[in-house]
């Protein structure tokens, strides 16, 4: 019984039924008449002295046991034989069945956001509520346009609150409904590294290349070790992250932290579908591309994604920092457009217009970078509450529950967390490869040699251009370069450069196959096709050609010896010895060199 003082008609149908019951077994107990008085006597003292709302004194009370304990008997011992039916046979109790206009106003309800006021109304003015339902409830929008009977408000409303989730997205149905409790006591320090982006609530300046203001609020990527929260290192971006700053932080954090024992536990939307932008479509890269490089057997790593924002533990951090910061130059609020920092945007409108400095009231980069460090390291000496560290700082707990160090890779194998392999097969034009978004051809001598075959390939995201192949056993490595051209500016040593690979590519297919020994076809041939004019012609051109051959050959061989003969003088034959059409003017050039020497000879003293 929750109120002795005030007790519900089903509380008073259990004491009438549990009293008669009780005093039932006592009279088969003791048969004594006298007895019996004397346990009903004390009974109703009990029954008076615990419950003083049963009846008015003590008097009345045993007569009113007398009658319950009379009701009891004859209808059954049964609770309800002792229950108090004024108030359901009443005639304001015995209201009219209004299930289906109810339902009706909870349907429209949940359409109009939960506004079961709005939704009551409407159906009224559309007359889509029965007659009875509207003559039984008094409504008077003059008055009071919002009222609901408390009966229906009462009836629907639990309803209308459990489907109103539901109707916004299935994705707020499930953050609205059950969820997973985790137990972190299988997981230790430096096992996992979690990663998420921020954009803090300040707002900070910068100049670009070209010298021109911008205030912005930027983007932060913070890698943290997920166990402790303690901060690994973080970077803070002038406009938008992208891929490639993902694996600067995680480059960085493994040269001054290492690696994670088990894996890295990103976020699943920004973090898994990252496209770098920027203008260059073959430096641009996908998330992919670094989370494949992680998950390498070599590595040892495991990527996990988030599935909800319940399920990143970095979220709490978050909201911590946030609050840390609200005393810093800068701060619009955690909403910015429902907050209305107006001082501060009349400010910024101010410094864009150049009409008074940033200076005077925002931090620059560097110095919002500074105190963010700051920031970070108080959080770390900072005791947090909760599950997971239990009153500890971060800093006590990555000390204390450190089971083994971060591993870090040697020098010579740095190279994998940003080099990619893959299995690839050396087609006809070369090796093609999608980096970025961009079909790219790789073509030299050595991969002429692997037409065909599987390969191994791996390319640094940030030098795409260049590949280093070797075979499926990781032997005979070779490097080659991206073939590509500017579509009309390429000059005539960039032409020689690519046809040089492609000519290597096709040399050794032009090599076995020059080898081949093609078989001897018979051929027939038939003296007496032709008339023996035709033969005659025939023969005599055969035979000027001949002699015009050998008289060519040896004017050929005359000229080269002349041209030989004045280069040993130290003369310049000023025309190509190939032009020289006739003998006579290579007898020409002959006497004109003869002469040049004998003049060279009379000038050049002699040696004393």
């Amino acid at each position: 019984m929750d109120n002795q003082t005030e007790p519900t008609p089903d509380d008073r149908a259990f004491l009438w039924h549990t009293a008669s019951d009780n005093y039932e077994r006592l009279q088969v107990q003791f048969p004594d008449k006298r007895r019996q008085r004397k346990i009903k006597k004390a009974l109703v003292k009990f029954l008076f002295d615990s419950v003083p709302a049963l009846s008015g004194n003590l008097k009345s009370l045993r007569h009113l046991f007398d009658i319950k304990f009379a009701a009891w008997k004859v209808g059954g011992r049964t609770e309800d034989a002792v229950r108090d039916k004024r108030g359901m046979q009443s005639g304001n109790f015995r209201k009219p069945d209004f299930s289906a206009d109810e339902a009706k106003i909870r349907n429209e309800a949940i359409l109009h956001g939960g506004n079961i006021s709005l939704a009551h109304r409407k159906l009224r003015e559309r007359g889509e509520l029965s007659r009875e339902f509207m003559d039984y409830y008094d409504f008077n929008p003059r008055r009071n346009k919002s009222r609901v009977a408390a009966t229906v408000r009462e009836a629907i409303t639990p309803e209308v609150e459990m489907c109103g989730p539901l109707h916004r997205g299935p994705w707020e149905a499930k953050m609205r409904g059950p969820y997973i409790p985790r137990d972190w006591s299988d997981v230790y320090p430096a096992d996992w590294f979690s990663g998420d982006d921020i954009t803090f609530n300040h707002y900070f300046y910068f100049y670009d290349e070209q010298g021109q203001l911008h205030i912005e609020r930027g983007e932060c990527l913070v890698l943290n070790d997920l166990r402790t929260g303690y901060v690994l290192d973080w970077v803070l971006i002038a406009g938008k992250y992208n891929s490639r700053h993902i694996r600067k932080l995680i480059l960085r954090t493994h040269d001054t932290i290492g690696l994670p024992h088990c894996g890295f536990y990103f976020e699943r939307g920004v973090w898994k579908a990252r496209l770098i932008e920027e203008l260059d479509s073959k430096n641009s890269m996908h998330w992919r591309e670094t989370e494949s490089g992680l998950r390498k057997p070599w590595l040892g790593l495991e990527v996990r994604h988030t599935t909800t924002p319940r399920a990143k533990p970095i979220e709490g951090l978050i909201r911590i920092w946030q609050e840390r910061q609200r005393d810093e130059p800068g701060f619009c609020g955690f909403n910015e457009r429902s907050e209305k920092m107006e001082r501060l945007q009349d400010k910024i409108a101010l410094a864009r217009r150049h009409k008074l400095g940033a200076a005077t009231f925002l931090l620059s980069m560097e110095e919002w970078g500074t105190r963010l460090d700051k920031c970070f390291k108080d959080f770390a000496a900072d005791p947090q509450n909760g599950k997971m560290l239990s009153g500890s700082s971060p800093n006590e707990a990555w000390r204390n529950g450190l089971q083994k160090p971060p591993r870090k890779l040697p020098d010579n194998s740095r190279y994998m967390l940003s080099t990619h392999c893959k299995r690839v097969t050396v087609r006809q034009p070369g090796i093609l490869l999608t980096i970025g978004g961009e079909k790219m051809l790789y073509c030299n001598a050595d991969t002429g040699r692997f037409i065909g075959r599987e390969v191994l390939v791996y390319y640094h995201i940030d030098f795409p251009d260049l590949l280093t192949v070797s075979d499926l056993n990781r032997q005979n490595y070779f490097t080659v370069k991206g073939i590509s051209l500017p579509a009309m500016s390429a000059t005539k040593a960039q032409f020689n450069e690519v046809h040089s690979a492609i000519a290597g590519h096709r040399k050794a297919a032009k090599v076995i196959y020059g080898n081949i020994r093609h078989p001897f076809i018979t051929t027939i041939t038939r003296d007496n096709e032709q008339d023996p004019a035709a033969a005659e012609l025939g023969e005599f051109h055969n035979r000027q050609i001949e002699q015009h051959e050998t008289e060519q050959a040896a004017a050929t061989r005359k000229l080269r010896k002349i041209q030989r003969t004045a280069a040993a003088a130290g003369i310049a034959v000023p025309q190509d010895i190939r032009n020289l059409e006739h003998v006579q003017q290579g007898l020409d050039l002959q006497k004109e060199v003869l002469e040049r020497i004998a003049l060279r000879q009379q000038t050049t003293p002699k040696d004393t």
